[in-house]
């Protein structure tokens, strides 16, 4: 092995800069992390704030009539808002969390909360549920979206970029900025990670009445925002 000469070590390396003990630097982030904190409360974030308000996600669309749900063997009629549920579960079949007890539990617990007392008296048991035709009818939709042709996927881009347009940008201190995210997030079910003893709880749908509007007083009824 050859050995450097002392000198020759130092020469080397005195372009590399001395490490800050981990508690000095831990120290220092924090009185660091204090002032920012401490002059973000002081400071005033903005004067004017314009914009249209949140997306909501469109109404849902009852299931064509040649989708039917059936309970023990049978079709069964379901109420709009059942129905909504139902479609929630039936179009995630293909997912392996719809397979475990803590999901089917949780689902079946929380769409009896959306069912008719009628309803209620008569599916008693998640596994005399049939969702097959919901299933198909969603899988079959998804892959009509897939293939559609070009002319049709530009036109839904085109009125995705209009939606951007009306909803995606707000007026801040007189400079029209970019929202990262304007669209309310779509009834769904939960799915969480592993084993999460929450999956399958309902997440339901936002509403209006839900959201309170961050915005300028003195917007007027005709500006952006306006509804907030």
């Amino acid at each position: 092995m050859l050995l450097l000469p002392l000198r020759v070590l130092r020469r080397r390396f005195r372009h590399v800069s001395r490490r800050v003990p981990c508690r000095q630097a831990s120290q220092g982030a924090e009185a660091n992390r204090a002032g920012w904190e401490e002059k973000s409360r002081n400071r005033v974030k903005w004067r004017q704030l314009e914009h249209k308000g949140p997306y909501f996600t469109p109404a849902y669309e009852p299931l064509p009539d040649g989708v039917r749900f059936f309970y023990d063997g049978k079709p069964v009629k379901l109420s709009l808002p059942a129905e909504e549920v139902a479609t929630l579960y039936g179009k995630m079949l293909h997912l392996e969390c719809t397979t475990k007890e803590v999901f089917q539990r949780n689902f079946f617990s929380d769409w009896r909360k959306e069912m008719t007392a009628e309803e209620r008296k008569l599916i008693t048991h998640l596994d005399k549920c049939d969702f097959v035709e919901i299933h198909r009818h969603f899988m079959e939709r998804t892959e009509a979206r897939r293939t559609l042709p070009r002319e049709q996927k530009q036109k839904l881009k085109e009125e995705a970029e209009e939606l951007q347009q009306e909803f995606g940008y707000c007026i801040l201190d007189g400079h029209r900025e970019k929202i990262g995210n304007f669209k309310t997030e779509p009834p769904g079910l939960f799915c969480g990670r592993g084993d999460h003893p929450k999956m399958g709880m309902l997440k339901r749908r936002v509403m209006p009445e839900d959201v309170v509007i961050n915005c300028s007083r003195c917007v007027g009824p005709s500006q952006p925002g306006s509804h907030g």
